[in-house]
């Protein structure tokens, strides 16, 4: 990436580490909170509703996975007149889409009854279940406006305000809960927060590009052209949702919803971390679409490798952390009775290991609108999923259901994702990435193995005992991967720009200081 893309990168990563990291503080004060005024059912209940209107993002037909795709060759051609138009265009489509979602979530309350799992009846539940599927609404408007900034490599302009709103919003739940104990006036707050907060994320971005607010309309072919694509990139969501949106309402029906209660809370603090991960890489995806366009297919390829080799490091230090330490953490946070088993802690150290070494396709998937040629593999993924979680749920309980996600993506994506990339975009075969990715996996799984051992050798217990564990599981995996990678070119690339970032950065507050 040229210096500008990588000071757009490095500010978006920077304003997105900021922001999870205050996310991480409040979400997890709220879920404590909850869990001790609402208790773990409504926890359940929460996590049961989030993934039963998750289902409702089919309702967009795929238009957030071509939208942010269609934004980047104007943008890089600064082409305005086209994304004013593209604006106005996508304005009018998430206005059918909440429209859309408002009526399907509707129609699903009679079903209701069939999914929740419960010893005894909860008051209210289709008002909680209306209050959230309202918040989830309210979620799509001016969401086609914040995806201008995204395309322009700019998120990091409203993550600051992103972090004010969530502050406040925050302590207001917090004191609602406290105070009123009311789950009603709960969902309330959310929704008014989640409505301000869109309202003035789509105030800095007309304030930022005028422009958008400029008259104008795709031609027959453009449109043409956006909703051919639309049949990949629904195919490629109708299998996303079912990969992730399922587990939740199986282990509901199942299991029981208190079940899912006490996972939503390991659930919790791995997609917190997950969040970390992610925004190392989703922070560049545009950068890797300007690049797709205006870069050789050998420049994409080293970018490629060192997304790799940042991948290891995730892969290697922070899952064998994760893995190692997250009872630990459950028990210091909520307590030895909200603990799950040692095969449910391995199934959920798995998918974390998945999501790491999975960052590098997606990113080039996403930018370079790979979701076209991989949507079979999605969608067998998903049936696959879907009839493993069942058979495996059935068979051992929560953590097949969970060890079903995993073998679904070993069969299909993990494979198949990096064939078509290499093959259509860098030219070349895939078979260092795939040793690649399974040396990783092997380091991973022998750095977690050395990494329970030696944490179940630390006799010292509560806040002291998890910072000391989590020192010695720190030092040693990093030991481990700069033992592995110290001769790497790629790594000795990434720190090359690491330290360019940096020193553009002291350059910039030097002169601002003058």
């Amino acid at each position: 990436m040229d210096d500008s893309r990588s000071l757009k990168s490095s500010k978006n990563l920077i304003s997105t580490f900021v922001q999870k990291t205050f996310n991480l503080v409040l979400t997890f004060a709220l879920r404590t909170v909850f869990i001790r005024v609402f208790g773990v059912e409504m926890r359940g209940i929460s996590g049961l509703f989030s993934d039963v209107l998750s289902m409702l993002a089919l309702a967009d037909l795929g238009f957030s996975t071509t939208m942010t795709y269609s934004y980047y060759k104007p943008v890089a051609e600064n082409d305005f007149k086209k994304i004013a138009a593209l604006n106005h265009f996508y304005r009018k489509v998430y206005l059918i889409i909440a429209a859309a979602v408002a009526l399907i979530g509707l129609s699903l309350i009679p079903f209701l009854k069939y999914i929740v799992n419960l010893e005894r009846e909860i008051d209210h539940l289709y008002l909680y279940y209306l209050l959230t599927l309202a918040l989830t609404v309210v979620s799509y408007l001016f969401v086609y406006k914040t995806t201008v900034l995204y395309a322009h490599q700019q998120g990091y302009v409203v993550v600051k305000y992103n972090m004010i709103m969530k502050i406040i919003s925050s302590l207001a739940e917090i004191v609602i809960m406290l105070t009123l104990k009311n789950y009603t006036a709960y969902l309330l707050v959310e929704i008014v927060f989640m409505l301000g907060n869109n309202l003035y994320a789509s105030h800095i971005v007309d304030k930022r590009f005028p422009y958008i607010k400029q008259k104008g309309s795709l031609s027959k072919q453009e449109k043409k052209n956006i909703f051919s694509n639309l049949g990949p990139a629904f195919i490629y969501k109708l299998s996303w949702v079912l990969i992730n949106s399922t587990d939740n309402i199986l282990i509901s029906k199942m299991i029981g919803t208190v079940v899912v209660g006490y996972y939503s809370n390991y659930f919790t603090v791995v997609n917190l971390i997950s969040g970390y991960v992610s925004m190392a890489f989703q922070s560049i995806t545009a950068s890797i679409g300007n690049l797709m366009v205006k870069e050789s297919s050998e420049k994409q390829y080293k970018v490629f490798e060192e997304l790799q080799v940042i991948s290891a490091w995730f892969c290697i230090v922070i899952a064998g952390c994760v893995y190692a330490l997250i009872d630990e953490f459950i028990i210091i946070w909520l307590g030895n009775d909200f603990t799950l088993d040692n095969l449910t802690v391995i199934a959920i150290g798995i998918n974390f290991f998945m999501t790491c070494i999975s960052n590098p396709i997606w990113v080039f998937r996403e930018a370079a609108g790979l979701y076209k040629k991989t949507k079979y593999s999605m969608l067998i993924c998903a049936v696959l999923n879907i009839f493993l979680s069942i058979a495996l749920g059935k068979l051992i309980g929560l953590s097949g259901v969970l060890f079903a996600s995993a073998i679904a993506k070993l069969l299909t994506c993990i494979w198949y994702e990096p064939i078509i990339l290499f093959r259509d975009f860098f030219k070349k075969k895939p078979t260092n990435c795939f040793l690649s990715m399974s040396a990783i996996a092997l380091i991973s799984v022998s750095v977690s193995a050395l990494l329970i051992f030696l944490v179940n050798r630390i006799a010292i217990m509560g806040i002291l005992g998890f910072i000391i564990k989590g020192v010695v599981c720190f030092v040693i995996s990093n030991l481990v991967f700069v033992i592995v990678f110290f001769k790497n070119k790629y790594l000795k690339s990434v720190v090359k720009r690491i330290k360019n970032i940096l020193n553009g950065f002291l350059f910039r507050f030097k002169r601002i200081k003058k």
